[in-house]
């Protein structure tokens, strides 16, 4: 029992010690902040915080040390705003680090674990955008904005919040646009954030609000066609979103996201990036629309089908899972396409792509050195080609197939 008891006091001693540290380095942090010149002794006390939390054991330690960091009155936000004031462009390598650091920290945590850290990082992130100078640092911030507002998406659902906070962005977009205040690449994120919005508050978006899907919609395409590089990864997200509320504009759109999607998602293309937010854009608006690019589906069929296959298999996980939803979804859109009927030439095309489809996912499955997620892909495209197997090859064929498996 006494040991239990000692334990217990050290514990709880252990604890307490983390908490004055946590407080004194909150209180050494705001200093050099709020002094022109010293961003390196700020980062140096940024990272000495961000020890504490990893250090900390279980949910209980990580929340207590957490919620200092995220104090009102004297957390990091605090020196947040005083680096903006004090050293203005010259303290953007602390606030990248910082808003870095933010996204990283809720990305392992469970939506109800992160909801009170989610809800501060979505008020300040709006709330420091706008004061930011540093362009590169709007982006950060804009990332985690987006990681806090996937952790709130069922207490944001349908709300008034979730419209708010939407046009809060469309007038910071707006205003910005027009004084040429951000750079195309935060222009993107801006819009890709409130597409986040828009899919999350959906209800709440009436047709002649402010913020609409429509006015989303137009300013997503105006950023494709507009020859700003940087800005297209975040509008082809805004883009994927704004299609998933008015799906009857994508037939219109088709045409011209094929080609280009089509090279987003080149493996040699992609063996060259360094950041993957265009791609995983991409990707999205393959698992996602995969039935508006139907009529086109079947003329880059092989193109779709090698090009995702081997990016489900790519060393990043932030490409590697969009990558496999996005693979399933084509596949499962051609098993309907190569069901449809036509002409005695168009059904002997759409057999010969089914043959090089399942031929190919015969041999992954079949092969002995296949990795064991390679196999459970290849054994769920060919579950959904099994309708066109049935059609092309009958019974006896789906029976072999299914065998296989």
């Amino acid at each position: 029992f006494s040991d239990l008891v000692r334990s217990s006091i050290c514990d709880d001693l252990a604890s307490l010690m983390d908490q004055v540290s946590a407080r004194l380095k909150l209180n050494s942090l705001a200093e050099y902040a709020g002094i022109s010149g010293s961003e390196e002794e700020a980062l140096a006390e940024f990272d000495g915080l961000t020890h504490l939390v990893k250090d900390a054991e279980g949910l209980q330690e990580v929340s207590l040390v957490a919620s200092l960091l995220f104090n009102e009155d004297n957390g990091i936000f605090m020196s947040l705003r005083a680096s903006i004031a004090a050293q203005g462009p010259g303290g953007g390598k602390f606030r990248g680090a910082v808003w870095v650091w933010l996204t990283a920290f809720l990305e392992p945590l469970q939506p109800a674990e992160a909801s009170s850290f989610a809800e501060t990082i979505t008020s300040k992130a709006v709330y420091l955008f706008r004061r930011e100078p540093v362009g590169r640092v709007n982006d950060l911030t804009l990332d985690a904005l987006q990681a806090a507002l996937e952790m709130r998406r069922y207490d944001l659902a349908g709300s008034s919040a979730a419209v708010e906070l939407a046009c809060q962005l469309q007038h910071s977009y707006q205003r910005a646009s027009s004084t040429k205040g951000i750079t195309p690449t935060v222009e993107g994120a801006l819009l890709e954030s409130m597409g986040v919005l828009l899919e999350i508050g959906s209800q709440a978006f009436g047709a002649e609000a402010r913020f609409n899907a429509r006015w989303l919609l137009r300013e997503a395409e105006r950023q494709i066609s507009s020859g700003k590089d940087a800005a297209r990864p975040g509008a082809y997200a805004a883009l994927s979103s704004a299609l998933s509320q008015l799906p009857t504009e994508a037939p219109r759109l088709v045409g011209t996201l094929m080609p280009r999607v089509l090279a987003l998602v080149d493996p040699a293309a992609v063996a060259k990036l360094t950041r993957y937010k265009g791609l995983r854009s991409g990707l999205r608006m393959l698992s996602t629309h995969a039935a508006a690019f139907s009529s086109l589906l079947l003329a880059h069929a092989w193109a779709l089908f090698n090009s995702l296959y081997k990016l489900k298999g790519h060393a990043n996980k932030d490409v590697r899972v969009p990558a496999a939803a996005a693979f399933l979804a084509v596949v499962r859109q051609l098993g309907v396409e190569l069901c449809v009927d036509g002409s005695a030439a168009e059904v002997a095309s759409r057999q010969e792509v089914h043959s090089k489809l399942l031929g190919t996912l015969s041999e992954v499955v079949a092969a002995p050195r296949t990795l064991p997620r390679d196999v459970a892909a290849a054994a769920r495209a060919m579950g959904e080609l099994a309708a066109p197997t049935l059609k092309f090859f009958g019974q006896q064929g789906l029976r072999r197939g299914m065998g296989q498996l």
